[in-house]
């Protein structure tokens, strides 16, 4: 019997505090949640499997939540062993790197979850593109921001996208790059809740980029 499981899709830090969230759905098919701690963002979407390694990768997350990174570590490893390969899974463990500053190796799990899922695991691909955007690699990070919009048919995830390269065209001193993936991020975001005050800070960025 395939078993739902909610999985972490988006956000790089899996959970930042213990305090209880605010989870906001977007649609039912496929459910799609998200709860936000101003630029932390972290979606959620269902998603069904047998999933023998199911248990163990929801005990890692528990541990995450709680800053236990260790011990989350531990938990995925063991439940990638029962299920190797697993794009979530190879994921998760990205996100613990990447927390603990390990960016090479959170490259190397979040390029592994995109191969083992042929490229259509969204969380990857948006981790991965953050992760390039930090060490310095714009061009890859782009790349990968601007495939996952071209895949995507949902408008949300597409804002997400847009919001993230508008963050690092920022970074980059890039600001006519950033002030058209602002209109594209505003246009869909304005539509969702809880953005207002990270796209007004956005805008304030890029109108006094120069003074």
């Amino acid at each position: 019997m395939k078993i739902a499981r909610i999985i972490i899709i988006i956000s790089i830090l899996l959970i930042s505090c213990n305090k209880q969230k605010k989870f906001i759905k977007i649609i039912n098919n496929p459910y799609i949640e998200y709860s936000k701690e101003g630029y932390n963002i972290s979606i959620y979407i269902s998603d069904f499997s047998i999933g023998k390694g199911n248990e163990l990768n929801n005990q890692g997350i528990d541990f995450a939540r709680k800053k236990k990174f260790d011990k989350a570590r531990e938990k995925f490893i063991q439940s990638l062993s029962l299920e190797p390969n697993d794009p979530v899974i190879l994921n998760n463990l990205g996100n613990i790197e990447y927390q603990e500053k390990k960016f090479e190796k959170a490259i190397e799990y979040f390029e592994k979850s995109l191969i083992s899922s042929d490229s259509l695991y969204i969380s990857a691909g948006i981790n991965l593109g953050k992760t390039y955007s930090l060490i310095g690699e714009k061009e890859k990070s782009e790349l990968l921001f601007k495939a996952i919009i071209a895949k995507t048919n949902i408008d949300f995830l597409k804002g997400i996208c847009y919001f993230e390269l508008t963050r690092k065209h920022l970074d980059y001193g890039e600001v006519k790059k950033a002030k058209l993936s602002f209109s594209n991020a505003k246009s869909i975001l304005k539509n969702y809740q809880d953005f207002e005050i990270e796209l007004n800070d956005l805008e304030t960025r890029i109108n006094h980029y120069y003074d």
